[in-house]
């Protein structure tokens, strides 16, 4: 297994959990609420904060024996959960005296709102769309964090304080969160247009080798030595034409496709498959020849670009994935 196919397995495996991470960070936020309420209580303590917990803790537990658990059913339980604790935990403060306190109470509502419809939204396989959703917990996020700031710098290292910095901290999560996920492909080609848009970029891939093309170093090292050393590389043994085959995952920005390569038997060229499915369907698939190849380098650790040829003439000059500097 290469590297990018390594980092593909991993991401589809953390895919799988976010579910479950999400539950888990309901169920944390709640329990640290409810015992923050029934344990110490404190001046700013409120029935609303217990019930706020509450609504945490349930939904989290929803989601973990949900039947028809799905990641978009989570993230929909969960801005469910979190917006209507942000309701029932701003509309305290519509009573307090201060009018500062009275618009911020109005503010958190209003974005409270928005992710309980966002949330009501997912359930049903439908999306308002991205904005609403990321916006919304943006704003939340910048909100608490502001909190933070202004009781370590104005307030007096109380207990109390110390436990309301931990809730506000634990918010910084909950939002960050749907951040991170409102920016996956799920979320992000929700749509049946963006999953047109993102389709089409992907046969358009499979079609045109374009400049802007790369591959991880792993795979470009599989490129640069195909007609030298083809050690990495499966056995086909089921009675046709091909002796031995590998595949190599190739990017555009933030659309891949999958280059087959492939040794026939009789044959000095290398056959390629570029097709826009990892099972190497024909459909939306293209396919041409390689006669050779060759490096911007003889280095195996510095090459930075490999040149493919047909007979002579130059089909592409795909660059590798620069690595990062830790």
């Amino acid at each position: 297994m290469s590297t990018v196919e390594g980092v593909q397995a991993a991401i589809v495996a953390i895919k799988r959990k976010i579910p479950f991470i999400l539950a888990a960070i309901l169920l944390i936020s709640g329990v640290f609420e409810a015992v923050n309420f029934l344990v110490f209580g404190g001046e700013s303590a409120s029935i609303g904060d217990l019930c706020a917990a509450v609504v945490k803790i349930l939904i989290g537990l929803f989601i973990i024996f949900d039947p028809k658990r799905s990641l978009l059913r989570s993230v929909g339980f969960y801005a469910i959960s979190l917006g209507l604790s942000r309701v029932i935990d701003s509309v305290i403060l519509l009573g307090e005296p201060s009018d500062v306190m009275f618009i911020a109470a109005i503010v958190m509502i209003a974005l409270g709102v928005n992710l309980f419809v966002s949330g009501y939204n997912y359930l049903h396989d439908t999306s308002r769309g991205r904005f609403g959703m990321t916006m919304g917990s943006a704003a939340l996020d910048l909100m608490m964090i502001l909190m933070i700031v202004i009781t370590f710098t104005s307030g007096d290292g109380s207990d109390e304080e110390f436990r309301n910095m931990i809730v506000y901290s634990i918010s910084v999560v909950q939002y960050t969160l749907i951040l991170i996920i409102m920016d996956s492909d799920e979320f992000r080609f929700s749509s049946l247009r963006e999953k047109s848009v993102k389709k089409l970029d992907e046969v358009r891939l499979t079609y045109t080798l374009t400049p802007g093309m790369h591959v991880s170093r792993d795979d470009a090292l599989v490129l640069k030595h195909m007609f030298d050393d083809r050690s990495s590389w499966s056995a086909v043994e089921d009675g046709g034409p091909v002796e031995c085959e590998r595949k190599l995952w190739i990017f555009e920005e933030k659309v891949a496709s999958v280059m087959i390569l492939q040794k026939w038997k009789g044959s000095d060229r290398i056959y390629v498959t570029m097709a826009a499915d990892d099972k190497g369907t024909i459909l939306q698939a293209n396919r041409f020849w390689i006669t050779d190849v060759v490096a911007d380098d003889p280095d195996d650790g510095t090459f930075m670009n490999v040149r493919l040829y047909a007979d002579g003439a130059m089909l592409s000059n795909i660059s590798v994935e620069k690595e990062a500097v830790e």
